[in-house]
């Protein structure tokens, strides 16, 4: 609504029907114009809404199938053989099968606790401020990491033990 007002004002002023104040002079005859161009408009409008929506509705379907591509593909997801891999700073401190579950700490930091679980691995406890590394929750697939940066601890998933 407020689109057509303004189209109608510029109009309007376009074709030179304000005076000096800025108050409309309207003649009968510019009225009946301006009905006209505002029925074509609507005209115009519901087409663009139709197109709109048909373009809407193919983004969804596209947007649908390239997630459901993802979730159903095995790309990424933790695989038999696969490792939970520990570093502290960018030493290898600790390289932990994800098949059996346990929970464990390192040498290098006996205050964090990892839980390993369903093939999945997590900061279980740590003596870090602000909980980040805990909150981060369970990893699983390979390009997921956690870190636990006060303790300069870094957890990964790797796909075969090297």
């Amino acid at each position: 609504m407020c689109a057509m007002l303004c189209y109608s004002i510029y109009r309007n002023f376009e074709a030179g029907s304000f005076d000096d104040e800025g108050v409309s002079a309207f003649k009968g005859d510019k009225m009946t114009q301006d009905k006209k161009l505002q029925n074509i408009n609507m005209e115009d409008r519901k087409m663009a809404k139709k197109k709109d929506l048909l373009i809407i509705l193919a983004l969804l379907i596209l947007a649908g199938g390239i997630w459901f591509f993802f979730q159903w593909t095995n790309e990424g997801q933790v695989r038999p053989g696969a490792y939970g891999v520990i570093h502290y700073g960018q030493d290898l401190i600790k390289v932990v099968p994800l098949y059996t579950d346990q929970i464990f700490s390192v040498d290098s930091n006996p205050n964090v606790i990892f839980k390993v679980q369903e093939g999945s691995i997590a900061f279980s406890k740590s003596d870090c401020p602000d909980q980040v590394c805990v909150h981060t929750g369970f990893i699983d697939r390979s390009y997921h990491f956690a870190a636990c940066l006060p303790n300069l601890l870094l957890l990964t998933i790797r796909e075969e033990e090297e």
